[in-house]
C-alpha cells in the first residue's frame, strides 16, 4: 500500500479548517493591519505559520494534498494555503514544485499552478507569466509586470485561464467591492 492510500479521512477537514483560519486573516482591512498591535501581528504571524505546518506536515507525510486523496474542496484549501505563504518563501517554492507534479498527474487544476507560480514570480521580484497577480493602487487594480505580454492569453490558455481582459473585468468588480466594504 502506498502512502496516498493510508490518508486519514480527517485530512480534507483538517486543510479546510486551516484554510478558513488563514482567510480570515487574508479579509482583514488593510487599515486594520496598519493599525494592528505588536500582539495582534504576533498572532497573526503565528496562525500564517501554523497553516503552512499544516500544509508541509501533510506533503510530507503524504505528498501533494491533490483531488484523490483529499476530494477538490481539500485540493483546493491546500492551493490557497500554498497561496498565501507568500512570509515563507522557501516553503512556497517548495509547494510550487510540489503542485506542479500533481498538476502533471491531473491531480491538481494547472491554472492553480499557474496563480502560485506567478506569486513566486512577484516574491523573487521578476515578472510574472500567467497575469494572474494584481495590485491596489489608489483606486485602479493594476498587474503585476508579465513577461511577454503578447503572447499571455496563449499561456493562459495552455493552463486552462480564460483570457486576461475577461479574467480582470470579475477581479476589478470583486475589488469595487471589496473596498466599499473596506477588505482591500
Amino acid at each position: 500500500m502506498t502512502r496516498r492510500m493510508q490518508a486519514s479521512p480527517d485530512l480534507p477537514s483538517v486543510l479546510l479548517a486551516a484554510a478558513e483560519r488563514a482567510d480570515h486573516i487574508w479579509q482583514l482591512p488593510s487599515q486594520q493591519l496598519v493599525d494592528a498591535t505588536e500582539s495582534k501581528l504576533t498572532e497573526i504571524r503565528k496562525a500564517e505559520q501554523s497553516a503552512i505546518q499544516v500544509l508541509s506536515r501533510i506533503i510530507d507525510e503524504h505528498g501533494w494534498p491533490g483531488v484523490r486523496l483529499v476530494g477538490i474542496e481539500g485540493a483546493r484549501a491546500a492551493w490557497l494555503l500554498a497561496l498565501r505563504a507568500d512570509r515563507f518563501p522557501r516553503a512556497q517554492e517548495r509547494f510550487l514544485h510540489r503542485l506542479k507534479e500533481a498538476a502533471r498527474r491531473g491531480d491538481a487544476e494547472w491554472s492553480w499552478w499557474a496563480h502560485l507560480y506567478d506569486r513566486v514570480c512577484v516574491q523573487r521580484g521578476t515578472p510574472q507569466s500567467y497575469g494572474t497577480q494584481h495590485i491596489l493602487t489608489g483606486n485602479r487594480l493594476v498587474p503585476h509586470p508579465v513577461a511577454d505580454a503578447e503572447e499571455l492569453d496563449a499561456r493562459r490558455k495552455t493552463v486552462g485561464l480564460p483570457p486576461y481582459e475577461r479574467a480582470t473585468s470579475g477581479l476589478k468588480t470583486r475589488a469595487r467591492r471589496a473596498r466599499a466594504v473596506g477588505t482591500c
